[in-house]
């Protein structure tokens, strides 16, 4: 998934399961990956109010966990050892 995406990604206040489809996210990350993303983003912004910053770790959230196959689609969870 390619930083232009990310970077459009328009995000304001707390995210309820229900504001999934906003931006595309549905498009790009699997339902599991929309609540890992969900769920990092609201617990940032509660912390320090800022969207931008929640965004961001948000992402870096999915990344961690999912694996991106070559169409940008965040599905599989990545095996750690």
């Amino acid at each position: 998934m390619g930083n232009n995406f990310q970077s459009e990604t328009r995000i304001s206040g707390f995210i309820s399961k229900k504001d999934v489809i906003f931006g595309g996210l549905r498009m790009h990350l699997s339902s599991s990956a929309q609540k890992t993303f969900i769920k990092r983003y609201n617990a940032v912004l509660d912390d320090n109010n800022d969207d931008s910053f929640a965004k961001v770790a948000a992402w870096n959230a999915v990344h961690e966990k999912y694996g991106e196959d070559e169409n940008g689609f965040c599905s599989s969870e990545k095996i750690t050892a």
